[in-house]
C-alpha cells in the first residue's frame, strides 16, 4: 500500500521532474516528453529508452517512473529502481524520490533492487558507458595531428549581410581526396545566408596530396574588417556569453553551439578534450548534430584516443536521427568493409533521399560505375546526378558524376559535354585532374566508366 500511495506522488511529480530538467534538453528528449503528456507511452518509452543507454539522467529517471507505473511496459518495480539508480548524485530531488520508493520495499524486494541495480549499472552506468561509449580524454599534444590544409581561400561576404552587419561562425564538414582536394562539403551549424560562400570557399581550399580523409571540419568565421568592435574583441564577447549560457544549465544546442564556435579558434580555444565534454553532454541530449560530431572526433582522435568502434556507434545512433551528414560519413567509412556494403548502401540511400548533394553525388557515382552488376543501375544514377546538378555546390564533381552516369547510359556526346565542362572547372579552379582526361578519353572511345579502385 505504501509503494502504491508513493507510486501516486510520484507520477504527480513526474511534471515537477520536467520542470527542473526540460530546460536543457532537445531533440529526442522533447519528443518524449510530448508523445508522454499524449499519452503515446510506446513511442515516449522507446525515446526515453534510447537517451537513457547513451547516459542522459533525466531520460534514465523517468524511464523508471514509466516501469512504475506499468505505462507501455509490464509494472516492474525493481526494473523502475534499477533505472532510477543511475541517476543517484545527479539532482537531489531526484535522489529523495528513489530513495523513497526504494524504502518501500520488503527485505527480499530491497535485495532484488540491489541486485538488479548493479546489473544496470554494469551496462548503463557512468564507468561503463565510459569503457563502451564515451571518448577517452587526450591532450591535444597527445593527439595524433590533424591533417592541415595548405591554403584556406577567404569567402566572400554575403551582400544583403554586409549592409546589415551581420556577423555569422559556419562549420562546416568536407571529405578531402587523394589530390588534397576538397570534395562533399556540407554545412552542419550557422545561418543560412553563410552557406554558398563557405562552400565556394571550401571547394578552393588545398590540403596536401596523399592524405584523403572524409569527414573533415573547419570554422568559417565572418567578421567586419571596418566594425568598431575588432574580430578578437567580437570572438571573446561571444565565446564568453555562450559559455555562461552552456554552463549555467544550457541547451543541448547551447552546448554544442559553445563547442561548435570555439574549437578552430586560433587564440585562448580551450583543449579539444574539454570541448568534446560539452559535445558529449549535447549528444547525450539527443542533439544528432552533437552525436555526429562527437563520433567524428572519435575517428579523428580529437582530445580523445582513436576508438573506430565508439565513433561508427555515435555516428550510428545520429544517423538513425535522420542526420543526412552522419549517414554520409557513416556509408563512407563504412563502404570499403563488403560486410557492411549492403548497411552502407542504405544509410547512403537515406541521406539521398533527404536531398543531401554530396551523398546523391557519391550514390549517382556508384550506381553508374559499379563493376558489380548487382549494383549497376544506370537509370537511376542518371535522375540521382540529374537532380544533384540543379544548384551544385561541388561543379567538378557535379559535372563527373553526370558524365559518368550519360555514359553508362549509353549517351556518350552528353557524357563527353559534361566531362569537358568538369575539366573546364577544374583548370578554373587551378585543379590537375588526370582522372577526369582520363575519363574524356574512355568517353571518346564509346565506353563507360568503371570504377574498379573504389569498389
Amino acid at each position: 500500500m505504501f509503494i502504491h500511495n508513493l507510486l501516486k506522488r510520484l507520477i504527480g511529480s513526474l511534471i515537477l521532474t520536467f520542470a527542473l530538467v526540460s530546460h536543457c534538453c532537445f531533440a529526442n528528449f522533447d519528443d518524449a516528453m510530448k508523445l508522454y503528456q499524449q499519452g503515446d507511452y510506446e513511442n515516449a518509452y522507446a525515446q526515453l529508452r534510447t537517451l537513457a543507454e547513451i547516459g542522459y539522467y533525466p531520460a534514465q529517471f523517468n524511464l523508471g517512473v514509466m516501469y512504475a507505473s506499468g505505462q507501455h511496459v509490464k509494472r516492474d518495480d525493481i526494473q523502475a529502481y534499477a533505472w532510477m539508480k543511475l541517476t543517484e548524485g545527479k539532482l537531489e530531488a531526484m535522489d529523495q524520490r528513489t530513495q523513497e520508493f526504494y524504502q518501500g520495499f520488503s527485505a527480499e524486494a530491497k535485495l532484488a533492487a540491489d541486485n538488479r541495480a548493479e546489473e544496470i549499472m554494469s551496462i548503463f552506468g557512468d564507468d561503463a558507458l565510459a569503457k563502451s561509449l564515451l571518448p577517452s580524454p587526450l591532450a591535444d599534444a597527445d593527439c595524433t595531428p590533424p591533417v592541415r590544409a595548405i591554403s584556406y581561400a577567404q569567402p566572400n561576404y554575403p551582400s544583403a549581410a554586409l549592409r546589415r552587419g551581420n556577423i555569422a561562425v559556419v562549420l562546416v564538414t568536407f571529405d578531402v581526396d587523394k589530390n588534397g582536394r576538397v570534395i562533399s562539403p556540407a554545412i552542419i551549424f550557422g545561418q543560412e545566408q553563410f552557406h554558398k560562400p563557405t562552400i565556394e570557399a571550401m571547394l578552393k581550399a588545398k590540403f596536401p596530396a596523399g592524405q584523403p580523409a572524409n569527414g573533415l571540419v573547419n570554422r568559417v568565421h565572418y567578421a567586419l574588417a571596418n566594425s568598431s568592435q575588432k574580430e578578437g574583441s567580437y570572438l571573446s564577447d561571444l565565446v564568453g556569453k555562450i559559455r555562461k549560457e552552456a554552463d549555467e544549465g544550457g541547451s543541448a544546442m547551447q552546448k554544442f553551439s559553445y563547442a561548435a564556435n570555439t574549437a578552430h579558434m586560433a587564440k585562448k580555444r580551450p583543449e579539444d578534450q574539454v570541448l568534446n565534454q560539452y559535445i558529449i553532454d549535447a549528444a547525450q541530449q539527443g542533439l544528432p548534430q552533437a552525436q555526429f560530431l562527437i563520433g567524428r572526433n572519435l575517428l579523428y582522435g580529437r582530445g580523445c584516443e582513436v576508438d573506430l568502434m565508439k565513433g561508427l556507434e555515435w555516428l550510428r545512433r545520429s544517423a538513425q536521427s535522420s542526420y543526412a551528414p552522419a549517414q554520409h560519413l557513416l556509408a563512407t567509412k563504412t563502404f570499403a568493409d563488403k560486410r557492411h556494403r549492403k548497411t552502407s548502401m542504405l544509410w547512403l540511400e537515406n541521406a539521398a533521399n533527404s536531398k543531401h548533394q554530396p551523398a546523391m553525388l557519391k550514390l549517382a557515382w556508384i550506381l553508374a560505375t559499379s563493376p558489380d552488376a548487382d549494383v549497376l543501375n544506370p537509370e537511376r544514377a542518371l535522375k540521382l546526378a540529374s537532380a544533384a546538378n540543379k544548384k551544385p555546390a561541388d561543379k567538378i564533381t557535379a559535372f563527373d558524376t553526370l558524365a559518368a552516369a550519360y555514359a553508362a547510359n549509353g549517351h556518350f556526346k552528353a557524357a563527353i559535354k559534361l566531362e569537358k565542362k568538369a575539366i573546364r572547372q577544374a583548370k578554373r579552379l587551378k585543379w590537375s585532374l588526370p582522372a577526369l582526361h582520363n575519363r574524356l578519353t574512355s568517353f571518346e572511345q564509346g565506353v563507360a566508366w568503371v570504377d574498379y579502385e573504389n569498389h
